[in-house]
This record gives structure tokens, C-alpha cells and sequence, in this order.
């Protein structure tokens, strides 16, 4: 019999790079995603150190220019919470479409997976009754030829 031959090999190899390639861009996505927050969190540990310094320089006596400095640069911390809190939000959402995206890639080929273990397991069992035919010939003539020489 015919070696197994999938005639949708081709779908298969293109669902299987479509697949690789969703994987890809979720993992991108993934670490956008978490640079975004990491920068975030870079953000209100500044702001948290920039408070803890304040409370330091109240213990002591300190100069209003240092203090104005200090204000100035808790404001601009807190002004970069806003943009930094879309762009994560904005990473999310890339994440969460990637994300779904890559289920969609992977039910897809896993629809043609499914069809080609399907058709394989119909080879085989071809394959296996064929087998079995040739060997029921083959012992069949074997017998008959045992036969014609009993009749000689």
C-alpha cells in the first residue's frame, strides 16, 4: 500500500507559521506590557522615595529652595502618573488582542491537526486490512498448492 500522504499538508504547514507568528506578537505584546507597568511602578517608587525624603528634611531645618526643588519634582513625577497609566492600559489591550488572536491561530490548527489525525488513523487501519488480505491470500494459495500436489 501507498505511504500516507496529507493532502492538506500545505494548509497544515501555513496554520502552524500563522500560529508561530500569534505566538510572536503575544509575546511582544506581553513585554510591552510589562515594561509599561514596570515603568509605572518606577514612577511611584520615585514619587514614594521623593516623600520619604520630604519627611526627612522636615526633621531638620532646611532651605525653601531645596524644599521648592523637592516640590517641583514631585509634581512632575505625579504629572507622568497620567500618560504612563494610558500607556499600560493601551499595552493591555494590545496584550489582550494578541492574546486572543493566538487562540484563534491555535484553534485553527488544531481543527486541521485533528483532520489529519483522523485520515492517518483511516490509513492505517487500510493499511492493516490489506496486510491482513495479502497474508489471507498468501496462506490460502499456500494451501491450495499443497492441495495440487496431493492430487498429482
Amino acid at each position: 500500500m501507498k505511504p500516507f500522504r496529507f493532502s492538506l499538508q500545505a494548509v497544515l504547514t501555513i496554520r502552524q507559521n500563522q500560529e508561530r507568528k500569534a505566538l510572536e506578537a503575544f509575546a511582544l505584546a506581553q513585554r510591552a506590557f510589562a515594561e509599561a507597568e514596570a515603568r509605572l511602578q518606577a514612577i511611584r517608587s520615585e514619587i514614594d522615595e521623593l516623600h520619604g525624603a520630604r519627611r526627612d528634611v522636615f526633621v531638620r531645618s532646611v532651605s525653601s529652595e531645596s524644599l521648592q526643588v523637592m516640590q517641583h519634582g514631585l509634581r512632575a513625577l505625579q504629572n507622568r502618573i497620567p500618560a504612563a497609566q494610558e500607556q499600560v492600559e493601551k499595552a493591555r489591550g494590545v496584550a489582550v488582542r494578541r492574546s486572543a488572536e493566538l487562540l484563534e491561530a491555535r484553534k485553527q490548527r488544531e481543527v486541521v491537526e485533528k483532520l489529519y489525525d483522523k485520515r492517518r488513523a483511516a490509513h492505517a487501519v487500510d493499511a492493516g486490512r490489506a496486510e491482513q488480505k495479502a497474508l489471507d491470500e498468501f496462506a490460502s494459495y499456500k494451501s491450495a498448492g499443497g492441495l495440487a500436489m496431493k492430487w498429482q
